[in-house]
C-alpha cells in the first residue's frame, strides 16, 4: 500500500496565493497576519515527523461583542494543541520505541494486548478501511513493504518468485487482528484491546494517524472558536470561514512531483471546504531497479506485488479527515475503473490525476467533487515538463561557450586599450567617469579588492590628477 503523502496548498483568502506545501516541504501556507485588521492567527509546530499550521480566528466578530474581545490566549491554546499532538504520538509513533504500537508489534501472538481509547479508535477505523476496499488499504503491510526495498528496507537482488511473496504475505493481513472495544455510555471509544493471530505481524498506522490527529485538533479547537483550518503532514479540515476574507477556506491540490505536465503555479485543482476534511496521497516515483526493470513503492496487500497502474495522485473529500486519510492512502493500489466504481458506490468525493498509455498526464472527478479542476481537459505527451526541460548536459555545454566568449571578449578589450589586468582592482569603484559623469566600465569591475589597495588605481589617479 504505502502511497505517498503530498502536500496541499492552503489559500487564506479565495484568490490564488500560492502556498509553499508540505509538503507540507509542507504543503500549506498562510496570509501576512500581523496586520492590526487581522482576526485570525496562525499556530504552527512539528509533530509527527511532520509539521503542523493552524489558522484559527481570536477575536470575536458577533453583532453587540465587545470590540477586540479575545477568544482565547493564542500561547495557552499551543500548549494545549501540542500537548494533544504528544499524547496521540506517543501512541501510534513507530520510530518511538516506548510508543503503544511499538510495544504491540513487540509483543507475542495470541495474547491481548491493552490500547487506548486513541489506539483503539484509529485500529477500529483501519480494519473497517481494510473491508471496505476488500483489503487494498491494510495497515499490516510493513514486511512486504521492506520486502521489495522500501521503508527502510533493502531491494532483492532478483525479481522475487511467486513463492518468495506468499512467504511474505503469511504476515500480512490485517484479518489477523482482532480488535475488542470498550464504549462509555455515549458509545465513545474509551479503551481496548488488540490481538495478533499469526507471529510476526506489525501494525503501521501512519497512513491514517495524521487524520485522526487533524479530527482531534479541530474537536479541541470547536471549544474556542466557529472558524479554523487545521492542517498536518498535508491533511486539512476546516469549519467555518476565513473571516478576514469573509470567504470559505480555499484549498489548493498540488501536482505530485513525479508528474511531467507544467502547470501555473503547480496547482492542479482547488476548492472550497467548510466542515469537510480533504487528503491527497501522491506517487513520488520513488522506486527500485531491480533486474533493469523499475517497481515503484506503492505495494497491493492482495497479491504483495508493487502496482503499475499509472495512478499518480488520489484526492478525497469527507466529513472526517481520518476517513479521508486511510482511502486516499487505499485507492492509489486501485486502478482508475476500480477507483471510478468505489466512488460511485460510496457516493464519495474524489479527484484523480493519472498517466494514460501515451504518456500524457490525464484527470478525472466524481460527481461528488465539487472543486475546479485546473489541468486542461486534453493533455498532450508534447506539452509535459519531460519535454519542456533542458537536457543538463547542454546546459553545462552553453554556459562553458557563454563564458569562453566572455574571456575572449575581456581579453580583446584589453589588448585594444593597451591596459594591462593585474588581478584585483577595487570592482566597480575602479570605475571612472567621462566628462558627462557616466560611469565608464572597468576591465577589472568584477574584483572586490578595495579601491584604496590597488597600485594601478593609484597609477591612474597620479596621471589624472592636476600639479600643484
Amino acid at each position: 500500500m504505502m502511497a505517498g503523502k503530498f502536500r496541499l496548498n492552503v489559500f487564506a483568502t479565495y484568490a490564488f496565493c500560492c502556498l509553499a506545501s508540505c509538503s507540507l516541504s509542507i504543503g500549506v501556507s498562510f496570509a501576512d497576519d500581523e496586520s492590526p485588521q487581522s482576526k485570525m492567527t496562525l499556530i504552527a509546530g512539528k509533530t509527527m515527523g511532520t509539521t503542523y499550521h493552524i489558522k484559527i480566528q481570536i477575536r470575536n466578530d458577533h453583532v453587540g461583542a465587545e470590540q477586540d474581545q479575545l477568544l482565547f490566549d493564542a500561547e495557552d491554546l499551543q500548549a494545549k494543541i501540542d500537548q494533544r499532538l504528544k499524547e496521540i504520538n506517543q501512541s501510534m509513533s513507530t520510530y518511538l520505541p516506548d510508543s503503544e504500537i511499538s510495544r504491540f508489534n513487540a509483543a507475542s501472538v495470541n495474547q491481548p494486548f491493552a490500547v487506548s481509547s486513541d489506539f483503539a479508535c484509529v485500529a477500529s477505523r483501519a480494519l473497517e478501511l481494510h473491508e471496505m476496499t476488500k483489503g487494498r488499504f491494510d495497515a499490516t503491510v510493513g514486511p512486504l513493504v521492506r520486502f521489495w526495498g522500501f521503508g527502510g528496507g533493502k531491494a532483492p537482488a532478483k525479481i522475487p518468485t511467486e513463492a518468495q511473496i506468499v512467504e511474505v504475505l503469511k504476515r500480512v493481513g490485517s484479518n489477523h487482528l482482532q480488535l475488542e472495544i470498550h464504549r462509555d455510555t455515549g458509545d465513545q471509544i474509551q479503551a481496548g484491546s488488540l490481538t495478533k493471530t499469526v507471529a510476526d505481524l506489525e501494525v503501521d498506522l501512519s497512513a491514517i494517524a495524521k487524520g485522526y490527529a487533524v479530527d482531534e485538533i479541530c474537536r479541541l479547537l470547536s471549544d474556542f472558536s466557529n472558524n479554523f483550518m487545521v492542517e498536518i503532514g498535508g491533511e486539512v479540515r476546516t469549519k467555518g470561514r476565513n473571516v478576514d476574507s469573509g470567504q470559505p477556506w480555499a484549498i489548493g491540490i498540488e501536482l505530485p512531483a513525479g508528474t511531467p505536465l507544467e502547470l501555473a503555479n503547480n496547482m492542479a485543482a482547488r476548492l472550497e471546504l467548510d466542515g469537510m476534511s480533504l487528503a491527497t496521497s501522491g506517487d513520488y516515483r520513488n522506486l527500485v531497479m531491480i533486474e533493469g526493470q523499475e517497481f515503484q513503492h506503492t505495494i497491493d496487500p492482495v497479491d504483495g506485488r508493487p502496482v503499475a497502474n499509472g495512478i499518480h495522485s488520489v484526492s478525497v473529500v469527507c466529513e472526517d479527515c481520518m476517513t479521508a486519510d486511510g482511502l486516499a492512502t487505499g485507492l492509489m493500489v486501485h486502478t482508475l475503473e476500480e477507483i471510478k466504481e468505489f466512488a460511485k458506490r460510496q457516493s464519495l468525493a474524489v479527484f484523480v490525476i493519472y498517466g494514460d498509455e501515451s504518456g500524457a498526464t490525464q484527470w478525472w472527478t466524481s460527481n461528488e467533487f465539487t472543486g475546479q479542476v485546473l489541468m486542461p481537459d486534453e493533455v498532450d505527451a508534447s506539452t509535459t515538463r519531460k519535454a519542456k526541460e533542458s537536457n543538463p548536459v547542454y546546459m553545462i555545454l552553453g554556459a562553458i561557450v557563454v563564458f569562453g566568449l566572455a574571456i575572449a571578449g575581456m581579453a580583446i578589450g584589453v589588448i585594444l586599450s593597451n591596459r594591462q589586468l593585474k588581478g584585483s582592482c577595487g570592482g566597480l569603484s575602479a570605475m571612472q567617469e567621462n566628462g558627462n559623469g557616466e560611469g565608464l566600465s572597468s576591465p577589472c569591475s568584477l574584483c572586490s579588492k578595495p579601491a584604496s589597495e590597488c597600485s594601478r588605481r593609484s597609477e591612474e589617479v597620479a596621471e589624472t590628477s592636476p600639479s600643484e
